[in-house]
Order: structure tokens, then C-alpha cells, then sequence
């Protein structure tokens, strides 16, 4: 809440009006020089709630959120499907692997995974070769 007046509010919504006054936390400085323990006393808060109650409560006071995901969340979330941000690529001994694509998209250009990573050495003759040395110097 870097902005001083959000700050009462979040206190309310979350229940905790006695944050607003308590030194450690009545400014935005205050509240990042003591951020662990800020950190843990709203964890605690939030564990009273669900994450649908307190997004409920969010979205009635006005206020910008939304919810972290965890990397297996986000690997199962629809919408990172729908985007394809989690290609499946074929490996010559693994298989089929899923991989990370790139989150931006450049009209003309694939920028996405084009195949796994080379195995120890596949391209070392060639980018020798391309640097000009000869098999006698290699």
C-alpha cells in the first residue's frame, strides 16, 4: 500500500485497525523496515479466511489484487494453457517433455522453444567448423 490512503482501509477490510497507528507500520517506510514482521502478522490474518472470502472483501473496498499462484498452480492454471506458455517438445531420449515458451508474443517472429537443448556436443563440429578451423587444428 504505498499510497498513504489505502492503507487505513486494508487495516479495516483485514480487520486490524490497530496496524494504522502502530509505529512499525503507520508509513511506508516504517512498514518496510519491518516487512518480516508485517509479512507474518497479515499471513496470519489471512489464514483465517479463504482466498474467496478476503478476494470478495478486496473487490467490495475498491482495491487492486489478485492471488499468487504457486509454479504448479501456474502450470495447471487455464488461461497459461490457453496461451500455450507450456509447449510440449520432443526429446530424442526423454520423450516428450513440456517446457516454458516465452510470456510476450512478437508479430513475425518465433521466439518460442524449437526443440530441446542440444545433448553434450551435438554442434561442436559445426560451430568449429564455422569458426574456420580445420579438422587437422581440431
Amino acid at each position: 500500500m504505498p499510497e498513504p490512503h489505502w492503507w487505513p482501509k486494508f487495516c479495516a477490510v483485514v480487520g486490524r485497525e490497530e496496524w494504522i497507528e502502530d509505529p512499525r507500520f503507520a508509513s511506508v517506510p516504517a512498514r518496510a523496515e519491518h516487512m518480516d514482521e508485517i509479512t507474518d502478522l497479515m499471513d496470519e490474518q489471512f489464514a483465517t479466511r479463504s482466498l474467496a472470502e478476503w478476494g470478495s472483501r478486496f473487490d467490495e473496498a475498491g482495491f487492486t489484487w489478485g492471488p499468487a499462484s504457486t509454479v504448479s498452480e501456474l502450470a495447471d492454471d487455464p488461461q497459461a494453457a490457453a496461451l500455450d506458455l507450456f509447449p510440449v517438445i520432443e526429446h530424442p531420449v526423454a520423450g516428450a517433455q513440456r517446457t516454458v515458451a516465452g510470456p510476450l508474443r512478437i508479430r513475425g517472429a518465433n521466439i518460442g522453444p524449437r526443440g530441446p537443448a542440444p545433448q553434450v556436443g551435438q554442434h561442436t563440429s559445426a560451430v568449429l567448423d564455422e569458426l574456420g578451423l580445420s579438422p587437422d587444428e581440431v
